[in-house]
């Protein structure tokens, strides 16, 4: 294992001429721990595969977690989302009830009186296509007429 003599670190404010002599100073004592007279220690390449596959596991594991979290997450969100649509038909569906029940019954009513109107008007009018009638109808539009004016100067 490496000499694990920390070397302290610099800014670029420090100057080149600082930062030449760090690197001078690291690569000595790099040729200090090489004797050349020794070989180069064999590296455990198989070690460092199994270390790899290890933490590709360990983080596989970790990761099946997250995703079957936020795979219960988007259920939950689904169902809300869901629910949310369902009750905002149903309350539009009864307020659309709502409205063709009150125009329906309007309806009913207008009905109603124009039935009444009819009934009242030919009840009292025999006959609302003769001269004579239409005539005195006439007079008695224009007696009304100048009657609300004659209100309305005093």
């Amino acid at each position: 294992m490496p000499n694990s003599r920390q070397i302290p670190r610099r800014n670029a404010a420090d100057g080149p001429q600082e930062a030449d002599e760090d690197r001078q100073e690291s690569q000595s004592e790099a040729e200090e721990l090489f004797d050349p007279d020794e070989g180069v220690e064999s590296f455990a390449w198989d070690d460092l595969e199994q270390r790899y596959h290890d933490a590709m596991r360990e983080r596989e594991v970790i990761e099946r977690g997250l995703h079957d979290e936020f795979s219960c997450l988007m259920d939950y969100f689904s169902i809300w989302a869901q629910t949310t649509t369902t009750h905002e038909v149903d309350r539009s569906f009864k307020r659309l009830k709502t409205q063709m029940a009150f125009v329906q019954h309007e309806e009913g009513a207008l009905e109603r009186k124009r039935q009444h109107c009819m009934l009242t008007f030919s009840a009292n009018l025999p006959n609302i296509h003769s001269p004579a009638l239409t005539e005195a109808a006439d007079i008695t539009v224009v007696k009304a007429f100048e009657g609300a004016l004659a209100l309305l100067e005093s």
